[in-house]
This record gives structure tokens, C-alpha cells and sequence, in this order.
């Protein structure tokens, strides 16, 4: 299992959402320490899937010290994955299509996905006088 973050989950890590009645970052890093207990699951945070080949061979990049402030002697930077399963589940997460409009590239214009997760990952107020004007119903939440 990839995940391009440090913690699995994606947008379940910040979105505020619940699962089976708890917070969906509980639930996914619940999930994600199941998995870590099954002999035949590797979990690969900070790592970018990139290829996608012939009998369900994959290529990924595992990012293995670049959060590191120290790393230890001799380990790598990055390090290549050839991936082969027997089964494979593409759950690429999505991204926010913006709308076009003049000046959409100014400071403080956002798409709401970012301003729900400046707010709840990073508890930043995205601002105090705001227009909402959206393409999707997550801009809602």
C-alpha cells in the first residue's frame, strides 16, 4: 500500500469527516496499523506510484530521508520500488478542478479544498471576509 503523505488516509487525515462513528483520521490510522500487522502487506508512506505495467508490475519512488533533518550514514534519498501483485486497487485520491476566472491567480483566491485543509490540518483561518463561489459540494462542509 503507497501513500504520497507521511500518514495513509489522504484528506481522512484533515477533513473532519467520521467512519464507522470516529474521526476518519482515527479510523485510517487504525486501518493502516491492521494492515502493517499482515504478513503479506508492505506499507510505503511517502511514496509516488509512477508506473503502471504488464502483469501488474508497478514502479514507485519511496522518498526515504528528505523529511529527515539528520539521516543516518549511507541511507539513501530516494529509493526504486518494482512493484508485482497479484491484485491491484487504484484508489488515486483526487484533485480540485479550479474554476477559470480573471484574477483567479491572485493572493487569497483558493479552492476550497485547500481552505478546508489550511483550517483543519494546519488550523490556519483562510480568511475572515470571504466569497464562496464553487464548482463541487464539498465547498459546503
Amino acid at each position: 500500500l503507497t501513500e504520497l503523505e507521511p500518514r495513509f488516509g489522504g484528506s481522512a487525515n484533515w477533513s473532519g469527516e467520521t467512519i464507522d462513528g470516529m474521526p476518519a483520521a482515527d479510523w485510517a490510522a487504525r486501518a493502516a496499523g491492521q494492515l502493517e500487522g499482515n504478513d503479506n502487506v508492505r506499507l510505503l508512506p511517502r511514496t509516488t506510484v509512477w508506473g503502471y505495467y504488464d502483469g501488474n508490475t508497478l514502479a514507485a519512488l519511496e522518498r526515504v530521508t528528505d523529511h529527515k533533518e539528520s539521516p543516518a550514514r549511507g541511507e539513501p534519498r530516494h529509493r526504486y520500488w518494482a512493484i508485482r501483485a497479484r491484485t491491484v486497487v487504484l484508489a488515486t485520491g483526487s484533485f480540485e478542478r479550479p474554476l477559470v476566472f480573471p484574477g483567479n491567480d491572485r493572493p487569497g483566491v483558493m479552492l476550497a479544498h485547500a481552505a478546508e485543509r489550511y483550517a483543519n490540518e494546519y488550523g490556519v483561518l483562510p480568511g475572515e471576509r470571504i466569497a464562496l463561489f464553487t464548482n463541487n459540494d464539498s465547498a459546503y462542509r
